[in-house]
């Protein structure tokens, strides 16, 4: 129920007033108000996890007093979730957020909450948060690798490996356990967040560039497979199952790419490469390019860069990343992450989460299985 004054509505009767202002085609990730809240009962199927989706859901969603990004939502959870987090103001903002934290991960077994740690663009909280702590009450222009992209960088053979972790000095340090993959040797230019196609178009060529220089790819040979894992990468991985296939979906990513910033930005040259996939035909309908690099490009190249390992691995990752960051999976996370040597203590500040091509499923797990002596199990002290 809500109460308002001396009214007093359920809540399914804002939702449905809510819904009539919408368009049936309109972005439901721009929608705001009583239709942009998950559906209760698909929450509490998830269990305790579903503190962090509400969390994820409502981070635009303003309060004037920073507790209340916690203690707002707590009507949304299960019974016993609330009981986990009496509303209590004379508690410090530091203590709330670093609760949830501890909640998730202790009951989850999952490190994922740490990923909503949004350091790009460049934000300095206030609050004395540890770098891996999410600050709820910034709202960040970008967003995390959500779940509805279905990693599991961290699962082995029989399911999904749980964190391996512990705090220090009173939680303001994150011991965690985890694989090394590599070390960032390249980045490209960081795409902002109030962008136009010509944004994503002038980052695409300067990432390609970086490629093609990084791993000394010739021009004309169109046959290399990191020209289909920089296409994959450019999507996050996700692409459409009708164009599964490497070579596809790279011709139809250059494609449009290329076509695009020949009608967009006609003075800026190209390579000969990129001038033969402009020309190329019966890839897709002309008028259909833009939207297909705003549903397929742009959304995930947002506040992201382009990076290239030290071992050649290609991947995107938080525009906040520079040369030298490691890239490690931790056990009980979903996606990759990125980690900044910190001091001579040997601590790491957490940078972001990262999608590197070939390692999204499992396969770190599976290599260190194996005895990879690539993939070693190292701890990290977070802080």
């Amino acid at each position: 129920m809500v109460y308002c004054g001396y009214s007093m509505f359920p809540w399914d009767v804002y939702r449905q007033a809510a819904e009539i202002f919408w368009d049936k085609d309109s972005d439901p990730h721009i929608r705001q108000g009583p239709t942009s809240f998950p559906e209760l009962e698909t929450l509490w199927e998830l269990g305790d996890e579903s503190l962090l989706e509400v969390m994820r859901a409502c981070r635009k969603k303003l309060s004037e007093n920073p507790r209340d990004k916690v203690f707002g939502v707590l009507g949304m959870l299960p019974e016993a979730t609330q009981r986990e987090f009496p509303v209590d103001y004379s508690q410090s903002v530091k203590t709330v957020y670093m609760d949830v934290v501890d909640y998730l991960i202790s009951t989850t077994d999952q490190l994922d909450v740490i990923r909503e740690s949004i350091h790009f663009p460049l934000h300095v909280n206030s609050l004395g948060l540890p770098t891996w702590c999410p600050d709820w009450s910034h709202i960040p222009e970008v967003s995390g690798i959500g779940r509805t992209f279905n990693f599991a960088a961290s699962r082995c053979a029989s399911g999904p490996t749980k964190a391996q972790y512990r705090f220090h000095d009173e939680r303001r340090k994150l011991e965690i356990s985890a694989i090394k993959l590599d070390s960032i040797m390249a980045t490209g230019v960081a795409v902002g967040t109030f962008c136009a196609a010509q944004d994503y178009l002038t980052a695409f060529l300067q990432w390609r560039a970086v490629l093609l220089h990084e791993l000394k790819i010739e021009d004309g040979n169109e046959s290399h497979p990191m020209h289909a894992a920089f296409c994959r990468t450019l999507c996050l991985g996700q692409v459409p199952e009708d164009r599964s296939q490497p070579q596809v979906w790279r011709d139809l990513c250059y494609h449009v790419f290329a076509s695009l910033i020949r009608e967009r930005l006609p003075r800026l040259p190209v390579d000969e490469d990129l001038r033969h996939y402009a020309d190329a035909t019966g890839l897709i309908e002309p008028d259909a390019r833009r939207k297909f690099l705003q549903d397929h490009f742009g959304n995930r190249m947002m506040g992201r860069s382009l990076c290239i390992t030290e071992g050649g691995l290609v991947g995107m990752g938080s525009g906040y990343m520079t040369a030298g960051d490691i890239v490690v999976v931790p056990f009980g996370c979903s996606t990759p992450i990125l980690l900044r040597p910190e001091n001579r203590l040997g601590e790491y500040r957490y940078v972001g989460d990262i999608y590197i091509d070939g390692y999204m499923h499992g396969e770190a797990v599976a290599q260190m299985e194996a005895k990879d002596p690539k993939r070693v199990v190292s701890t990290y002290k977070l802080c």
